[in-house]
């Protein structure tokens, strides 16, 4: 197995015991919901377990989270808080015209 390959299991095994924390289960009861053991649970939110798309799909709707949940969103949140900051930019414009406004509109 290439460490590539660890690497990511053992990301998404930290996002599967995020969302089962989330959703308020313990490992046993998730995994008796999958239909596996407690300890195979373990290895996969370890990373030491591979573990196949349907298995995922099948813990997403379990956990009440989109499939896209458990992999990278580093494009996603950059993208957020480039529109925070745009919303910020307008607020601050629609206040720096105000103050003009209020103050006549002479800058000297």
């Amino acid at each position: 197995m290439k460490k590539r390959d660890t690497k990511l299991q053992r990301k998404i095994g930290r996002k599967i015991r995020e969302a089962r924390s989330e959703a308020g289960l313990s490992q046993q009861a998730l995994a008796r919901a999958l239909k596996m053991t407690g300890s195979g649970l373990g290895y996969i939110e370890s990373g030491r377990r591979r573990i196949d798309l349907f298995m995922l799909e099948n813990i997403a709707d379990i956990v009440c989270k989109p499939l896209d949940y458990f992999f990278e969103q580093k494009k996603f949140a950059i993208e957020s808080k480039l529109l925070e900051l745009e919303r910020q930019m307008k607020e601050l414009r629609k206040l720096l015209m105000t103050s003009r406004k209020l103050g006549g509109g002479d800058d000297s």
